[in-house]
């Protein structure tokens, strides 16, 4: 939200940290540098393929032998068709915001941008793994209703704004649809975040970290 991108604009600057860790793989870096849906349309055509899931790069290839090599091909499936949901791409412009405030400021203040999340593609392969085939088919009835949603931009937004506001259930919900997805997909992610921010102060033997997390972390 915007909201939150101000205080984490305000954060850094107060802090001035040495480092910014921010909940991102580097398959998925481009986020910060995708445009809001408040910019001007020119500018989100250019940057339109920078999503949370979409395969960046120096070109395609690389990105998709990158991807492969990490997660194999089901993960890569995996990546493909959430990539190409348009409810997932209304949630990166509510999602995005704050890892661009996040990479502004502390490229304004001169810190270190660091990509502390662990590999999309690894935990894709793992979430799947860890599903029962009863949860694997409540999965692709998923995927299958975001993909072909009929909902445009802004409503998807409008929507994705109103979870935000259900965060805390977030988990609780999961649990519910999903019980095996939990582990793989918020707490073995909560420990790698930890493991990066406090490893990132030895790289480079900084003094003070910010970390900047999305929902549910």
């Amino acid at each position: 939200s915007k909201q939150s991108a101000a205080d984490v604009k305000r954060l850094i600057e107060a802090v001035q940290p040495d480092n910014v860790v921010v909940e991102l793989c580097r398959s998925r870096a481009g986020i910060m540098y995708a445009s809001s849906a408040e910019e001007d349309e020119e500018k989100q055509q250019d940057k339109e393929r920078a999503g949370m899931l979409s395969l960046n790069g120096p070109s395609f290839l690389q990105a998709s032998v990158r991807s492969l090599s990490l997660g194999g091909g089901t993960a890569f499936l995996l990546r493909a068709m959430l990539a190409g949901s348009p409810q997932l791409s209304a949630l990166t412009g509510q999602v995005g915001v704050d890892f661009r405030a996040a990479r502004s400021a502390g490229e304004k203040g001169g810190a270190q941008i660091v990509l502390g999340d662990r590999p999309v593609e690894i935990t894709l392969e793992r979430c799947w793994r860890a599903m029962s085939r009863e949860e694997k088919w409540r999965a692709a009835k998923l995927l299958g209703n975001t993909m072909f949603s009929k909902g445009n931009s802004t409503e998807l937004r409008m929507q994705m704004g109103e979870m935000a506001d259900k965060v805390d259930a977030y988990e609780a919900q999961l649990a519910e649809l999903l019980p095996s997805v939990v582990d793989p997909l918020i707490r073995e992610r909560d420990v790698f975040l930890s493991l990066t921010m406090k490893s990132s102060m030895a790289v480079n033997g900084c003094q003070r970290v910010v970390g900047v997390v999305g929902l549910g972390h």
